[in-house]
Formats: structure tokens, C-alpha cells, sequence
């Protein structure tokens, strides 16, 4: 399945396409990415009830994906309002005075952290800007010289990250002379 990345949903991650053929996704993932100038889309394979992610052109399942299909408990589904998602797609529950799980196999257990990813949660107020959460780079595991940049890859080849094309292990700097938009 193709789902959005970023941003983020508010409901959990966007599966916008489902397939058995691996191509097929490729294809679309491809030409979604394409076509979208502020979205991301990757392929996840669903098995054993989780999502993982691929490793290269075959589809093979690689490692399981930090974004996962999370289901909301029925207590929490009419406080919306309330509802955040940290940056690996878990969805918990801000309270006054307090952060709280929210789904269905975890549900009212207070948290600092995220369970999924060890994010620091904190609640956000009104001058939180999602452009300035100095986190997301650390978070996203993409080389800081290429956040942003056409030319960035970052899929798994086997067991070996292809960054991009023109500098396939990254640039080794915060800068790249290759930089594209």
C-alpha cells in the first residue's frame, strides 16, 4: 500500500492506494511524489498486522515502519479536538495537566515520551510551529544537506541506503553542491 508521510493526518497515516503488485505501487508512489510538491508517499507492505517497510525494487518486507495503522480507543473518538500526532504517526491525548495513550491496545496510561519512537511529547500552545521543531531532522533520518531536495532517494537497496543518485552515501556535509528543489 502507498501511504502519505507527510504531513501528517490527524487520523494516522493516509493509505491512498493498495495493491498485491509491487510495480504497480512503485509506479504510483512515483508519480504521487511527483505530483505533490508538499506531500511524501512511500510504499509499506501490510503483514502480521503492522507496516513495514521495503527493502528495494522486489518488495521485500525490510524492517517495520515507524508509521503504523493506529486505532483510537471508542472513550477518546468524540475529543478530536484534543487528539495529537507525534511525528511517527502515534496518535495520544492531551489533557490539561497531563499526556495520555489513546488507542485501543494502550489506552489512559500517562506518557512523557512517545511508545513508538522515544519522541519527547510536549502539548502544543499557540506559537508551536511545525517549521520550527529542530527534532524533525534528527527524527526523519534524512541527511540535513538534502531535507527538502528532488534529487533525495533514501529507499533501501538490500541492505544498503541509496541517498541519491549523484551522491548515493550523501554528500558528507550540511551542504550539497547538488542540491535541486
Amino acid at each position: 500500500m502507498i501511504i502519505q508521510t507527510h504531513p501528517y493526518s490527524k487520523y494516522g497515516c493516509d493509505a491512498i492506494y493498495r495493491t498485491y503488485n509491487y510495480s504497480d505501487a512503485w509506479d504510483k508512489c512515483s508519480l504521487e511524489n511527483i505530483a505533490n510538491d508538499d506531500s511524501n508517499f512511500a510504499i509499506r507492505i501490510f503483514h502480521d498486522g503492522k507496516l513495514w517497510n521495503t527493502g528495494g525494487f522486489t518488495g521485500i518486507r525490510y524492517n517495520v515502519s515507524k508509521e503504523q495503522l493506529w486505532k483510537v480507543h471508542p472513550d477518546y473518538r468524540n475529543a478530536d479536538e484534543e487528539i495529537e500526532i507525534c511525528k511517527c504517526s502515534y496518535l495520544y491525548f492531551v489533557g490539561r495537566d497531563n499526556i495520555l495513550t489513546c488507542l485501543q491496545d494502550d489506552c489512559g496510561r500517562e506518557i512523557t515520551y512517545c511508545p513508538n519512537c522515544d519522541y519527547t511529547l510536549v502539548a502544543e500552545d499557540d506559537n508551536y510551529d511545525d517549521c520550527d521543531d529542530e527534532d524533525f531532522d534528527d527524527y526523519s533520518d534524512i541527511p540535513s544537506a538534502c531535507v527538502g531536495c528532488a534529487n533525495y532517494d533514501g529507499n533501501f537497496y538490500g541492505e544498503h541506503q541509496l541517498i541519491c543518485a549523484i551522491n548515493p552515501y550523501g554528500c558528507g556535509s550540511d551542504s550539497c553542491s547538488d542540491f535541486t528543489n
